[in-house]
């Protein structure tokens, strides 16, 4: 399972002011997807972690069409809520800014306990000074995209 988090104010960003769906790559289009998603293995489930629903809606329909189960949460607590009922969660996409628990603190809560900090982080957002990547990865985050997200990208990010 994937969490992914993106933040509210990063729709307009994050399509470029087009329709939610038109950017939403195809199978075909990404280079390496049998890597990233294996068709030999069990379907890997994402959880989503966007208080935007129109975003939240957005990497939905993109993960899902790469075969993802994915599962959406519109903030931190009720993500995390998932890792606490035992579910099977493969990875967390995050954002960092949001009401309440922001990414950071959510990847750190993930990262620091023993029973989830094997599931790889990937930080989605705006904000893209050194500063907040370096403080991002000592947070314990694996990766991190700067917004607009390119389909491709994070597809390869969550494959890596």
């Amino acid at each position: 399972m994937i969490h992914l988090v993106c933040e509210p104010d990063e729709l307009e960003v994050l399509h470029g002011g087009l329709e939610p769906l038109a950017f939403r790559a195809s199978p075909d289009e990404v280079e390496g997807q049998d890597r990233i998603l294996d068709r030999g293995q069990r379907r890997q489930q994402l959880e989503e972690l966007e208080d935007d629903p129109d975003v939240r809606e957005y990497l939905t329909s993109t993960l899902s069409g790469f075969g993802y189960r994915v599962i959406s949460a519109g903030d931190a607590a009720e993500a995390l809520c998932a890792f606490d009922s035992g579910g099977s969660v493969d990875a967390l996409v995050t954002d960092m800014v949001m009401p309440g628990v922001n990414g950071f603190q959510a990847t750190r809560t993930i990262s620091k306990d023993a029973a989830t900090q094997h599931i790889p982080v990937i930080l989605c957002t705006t904000k893209s000074q050194q500063t907040d990547k370096v403080w991002g990865m000592r947070q314990g985050a694996r990766e991190y995209l700067v917004k607009p997200i390119n389909p491709k990208e994070l597809l390869a990010k969550i494959g890596a």
